[in-house]
C-alpha cells in the first residue's frame, strides 16, 4: 500500500527505500508496476541479499525464490503451461504471441488457478532439486507447484497457502488472489 500512495516514486525508488530497511523484510518478494509510465519491476531480499531488476513484457514465474529462477522445475513448467493456456484462450486474436494478443476479458481464469493447484510431484532426484537448506524429503515436497501443507518442523506448517495472478495491460492490471481455508477449500 505504501508504494501505491507515494506519488513520483519509481519502482526502483522504492526497490532503493526497501533496501535501506532490509532488517524489516527479511524474506520478500515484491513485484512493482507504474502502469502510467510503463515501468514495471522486481525486488527481493534474501537474507539481506537484495536485488531490484526490471520487468520487461512477457511471461515472468516466481515461487519462493526469485524471478524466473530457472533452477525450479515447477516454475518452468508453469509458465509453459501458461503460454498453452493462453495460446488455447479465446481471446488470443491472432495466436502468434499469446502475451500481447490475449484480451482481458478472454483470460481463463479458472484454468490459471487450476495450473497453480497442481500438487504433482515434479522431481525426486536430490541432485537435480535446488538447495533450500531442509535436505532432499522437503526439497522433493518443494518441487511441486502447489504445496499441500506438511509439518516441516515440530508444530510449523508448511504449504500453499494463497495463490496470486497479475495480468497487466498497457493501461491498467488485474490481480486475482486466493487464500486456502482450514478445511482445504478455497
Amino acid at each position: 500500500v505504501e508504494f501505491v500512495t507515494q506519488k513520483d516514486v519509481s519502482p526502483a525508488q522504492y526497490a532503493a527505500q526497501l533496501e535501506q530497511d532490509v532488517d524489516s523484510y527479511p524474506s520478500i518478494n515484491v513485484c512493482l508496476f507504474d502502469i502510467a509510465n510503463n515501468e514495471c519491476g522486481y525486488f527481493y531480499n534474501h537474507n539481506k541479499v537484495c536485488r531490484y531488476q526490471s520487468i520487461n513484457p512477457g511471461l515472468h514465474g516466481i515461487s519462493n525464490a526469485k524471478l524466473n529462477d530457472d533452477s525450479w522445475k515447477k516454475v518452468e513448467l508453469g509458465k509453459q503451461r501458461l503460454r498453452e493456456l493462453l495460446l488455447l484462450s479465446p481471446g488470443n486474436i491472432n495466436g502468434d504471441d499469446p502475451i500481447s494478443n490475449t484480451v482481458e476479458s478472454d483470460l481463463p481464469w479458472d484454468a490459471l488457478f487450476d495450473l497453480l493447484s497442481d500438487p504433482t510431484i515434479l522431481e525426486a532426484d536430490p541432485a537435480k532439486l535446488p538447495q533450500t537448506g531442509y535436505g532432499a524429503k522437503y526439497e522433493t515436497l518443494f518441487s511441486s507447484i502447489f504445496l499441500t501443507a506438511f509439518e516441516i518442523e515440530q508444530g510449523q506448517m508448511y504449504g500453499t497457502r494463497n495463490q496470486s495472478i497479475l495480468a497487466v495491460w498497457n493501461d491498467h492490471a488485474e490481480l486475482r488472489e486466493r487464500s486456502i481455508r482450514a478445511d482445504g477449500s478455497w
